[in-house]
Parts: structure tokens; C-alpha cells; sequence
């Protein structure tokens, strides 16, 4: 069962709240903020999720971002017949839902994968099934002995932290 401050957190997560965000304003502390599995590996979490976003119902939004599609258009010179147009917007792989004439010319309109929402549910799918590489991230202390001018520092430091760079970057 959900504590209180597991449910304060979920509703401002769903306002648009980050989890720490969320986790802040419900009220916990601030050391147990900067790890967001203390709240959303507890059951009671688990149990507000499968409540309120349960499976099929992502799914059922995912397919349809995956699936969404948008109207767009192609303006054609005023005097081309329609049925041209139609053969046109065919060989680009398309089917014409509408053509209409307009002050710039006839539009010949059709509907297209909308690829922005296809990006993103993708993403997301990916992102969930964690098939993305995890980021690396590499820190490195050196500790060392100064006895030189500020210049032959900063001189070392950049020649040092260029090696690094290179070094690291793959």
C-alpha cells in the first residue's frame, strides 16, 4: 500500500515534476532525493504505477504515437489537372486525401507518418527496454606537487586535460 508521501510524489510527477522534483516536494528528505530508486523500487510506487498507467494502457498510446500520422501538402501550378497531381504525389509513394485550390496554386494534400511522434515513442521503447548503451563517464584525480609559474600551469593543465580528452573520448 502506498505511503502518503509515495502518493504526493506521484501526483507531481504526473503534474510534469522530475522524480526528485516530486521526491522534494512531498516532502522527503534531501539526502534521500539524490537516489530516486529509495522511492520508485518501493512496491508501494510499483502499486501507483500499475494503478494509474497500467500496461496496456501505455501500450495502447505507444502504438498510437508509433502510428500517428499528419497531414501535409504539396502546391502545384493552377492550370495542372488534378488527376497529374495525383500521379505526381503517387511517385513520390504517397496517396492525395484532398486537392484544393488556393491563392498559391492547387494543394494537393496527404496524409504521411508523422516521423517527430515516431521518434519519440521509439525512443522511449528504447529508453524502457534499456537497449541504449549506458553513458560513459570516467573522473580522474591527480594529486601533484607545484613549484611552477601560473603560466607553465595553465600551460600543463590544458596540454594535460587536451591528452585526457583524446584518451577518454571513445
Amino acid at each position: 500500500m502506498p505511503t502518503i508521501k509515495q502518493k504526493k510524489a506521484f501526483k507531481e510527477v504526473l503534474k510534469g515534476s522530475t522524480i526528485t522534483g516530486a521526491m522534494k516536494k512531498a516532502g522527503y528528505s534531501e539526502s534521500t532525493t539524490t537516489t530516486t530508486g529509495k522511492l520508485t523500487n518501493t512496491d508501494g510506487w510499483k502499486e501507483l504505477m500499475n494503478k494509474y498507467l497500467p500496461d496496456d494502457k501505455l501500450a495502447d498510446h505507444h502504438n498510437q504515437l508509433l502510428n500517428q500520422k499528419r497531414l501535409d501538402y504539396f502546391v502545384f501550378p493552377k492550370n495542372m489537372e488534378d488527376e497529374e497531381i495525383e500521379i505526381s504525389v503517387k511517385e513520390a509513394g504517397l496517396k492525395v486525401v484532398n486537392i484544393r485550390m488556393s491563392d498559391k496554386g492547387k494543394m494537393a494534400f496527404y496524409s504521411t507518418d508523422d516521423a517527430m511522434a515516431k521518434k519519440s515513442a521509439l525512443d522511449m521503447a528504447y529508453k524502457l527496454k534499456g537497449s541504449y548503451a549506458a553513458e560513459k563517464q570516467q573522473n580522474v584525480n591527480v594529486n601533484v606537487e607545484v613549484t611552477a609559474t601560473s603560466k607553465e600551469l595553465e600551460d600543463l593543465r590544458m596540454k594535460y586535460e587536451e591528452e585526457l580528452l583524446n584518451k577518454y573520448k571513445s
